[in-house]
């Protein structure tokens, strides 16, 4: 049950969130080699052209995404980080 909704997490300093994310690369380098990993740094979402969110579980960060907003010929978002 959610006892709190959908937060934007603004400080890449999180502790939970850092843990959250070594959590989350441990797992995808355990299954994907370096030249498959895009992954991109927490505070490159924390910028004017990106949005990142947790969602959390009785006040504990369960999960975590972000959009970067691109604008090459046409304005969208590329899913980031989502765990």
């Amino acid at each position: 049950m959610l006892s709190h909704g959908n937060s934007a997490i603004h400080d890449p300093n999180n502790v939970a969130l850092i843990s959250l994310v070594k959590q989350s690369d441990v797992y995808l380098e355990s299954l994907y080699p370096p030249e498959s990993n895009h992954a991109q740094p927490i505070a490159a979402l924390m910028t004017d052209d990106a949005a990142f969110f947790g969602a959390y579980v009785d006040n504990v960060l369960a999960a975590c995404g972000g959009v970067k907003y691109c604008d090459d010929d046409v304005r969208y978002g590329e899913i980031k980080r989502v765990l």
